[in-house]
């Protein structure tokens, strides 16, 4: 079951990408993590990572973050996703992709810039 707040990275089994039940958005936030092994060089007083550990993340495989998240939108927008993990009917609608997971964006060096 998917609830709002069990925000289970894993559950899908999935390395990059995982969905989040988003009670602030009234449905599913599909996040894309880019640090899978739990390193970051920063050291944010807010971060709320379990088991963040220091040092850098590994280089994206790109080919697998596309399958996964091509993959798993498939699985939302024409799957049983939403049944198998026994999401209520009113928030079965995705809200947003987010780019997020265990460390900064800024930190990647592989992942295309864009324009803030």
């Amino acid at each position: 079951m998917l609830t709002t707040t069990n925000h289970d990275r894993y559950r899908v089994g999935l390395t990059h990408v995982y969905p989040v039940l988003s009670r602030r958005s009234g449905g599913l936030s599909i996040g894309v993590n880019l640090n899978p092994n739990n390193a970051c060089n920063w050291r944010c007083i807010y971060c709320q990572v379990p088991n963040l550990q220091r040092g850098a993340a590994p280089e994206i495989d790109l080919a697998l973050l596309e399958r996964e998240l091509q993959g798993f939108l498939d699985d939302v927008l024409r799957g049983d996703f939403f049944a198998s993990f026994q999401v209520p009917e009113e928030l079965r609608t995705v809200r947003d992709i987010a780019i997020s997971g265990n460390g900064e964006r800024p930190a990647r060096n592989n992942f295309p810039r864009w324009s803030t």
